[in-house]
């Protein structure tokens, strides 16, 4: 894939678009990895960039001026050299403790982003991401099957697979299938 694309750009809807998706993606390239920490709904999510102080009451800790949380993804993590495979619970089967990431990152604080790659998963229809790190560490994420709306669920919210929050007042939001889009924050 050769092009450049306009991070000021908004992109409400595109459904099946793998190379476009890939453009907004490559934002995190020579992005340092800062930490990874739950959320409020014990979500993983993987900071990247600059440190950001708090800017509201609302938020109370630092962030990265890039945010990656993997909503209703399964992950793993690879932190390379030796070290053991870190698995989202969906695919171990027993809960995780997200905080133990915290305080134990699979990747070295500070390790550039070196390639990120959206990938078509056919097993979910939708799109999964890998990263990879200059520690040798990599990170495989992909919509979790098991989380798929079923014809008796009709009325639930469908959450994305996983987003991008930008330091341009952007997201860029996959899943859930093979939707995703790039629109201001709100």
């Amino acid at each position: 894939m050769a092009g450049t694309v306009d991070l000021r750009e908004v992109r409400e809807s595109a459904a099946g678009d793998l190379d476009g998706l890939a453009g907004f993606a490559q934002q995190l390239v020579g992005q340092p990895f800062l930490f990874a920490r739950p959320s409020y709904g014990d979500e993983l999510t993987l900071h990247f960039g600059q440190l950001r102080e708090p800017t509201s009451a609302k938020v109370k800790r630092p962030r990265g001026s890039f945010v990656l949380t993997l909503r209703g993804s399964v992950w793993q993590i690879d932190p390379g050299a030796g070290s053991n495979l870190v698995l989202s619970d969906t695919l171990t089967g027993t809960p995780l403790d997200l905080s133990a990431l915290e305080s134990h990152p699979p990747v070295t604080a500070g390790s550039l982003t070196v390639a990120v790659r959206p990938f078509a998963d056919p097993e979910s229809g939708g799109f999964g991401l890998y990263l990879a790190f200059s520690d040798q560490s990599r990170v495989v994420i992909r919509p979790d099957v098991s989380d798929l709306i079923t014809e008796a669920d009709p009325d639930l919210p469908r959450l994305a697979d996983w987003e991008l929050f930008t330091p341009h007042d952007r997201v860029l939001r996959v899943g859930p299938g093979a939707n995703w889009s790039y629109t201001p924050l709100k």
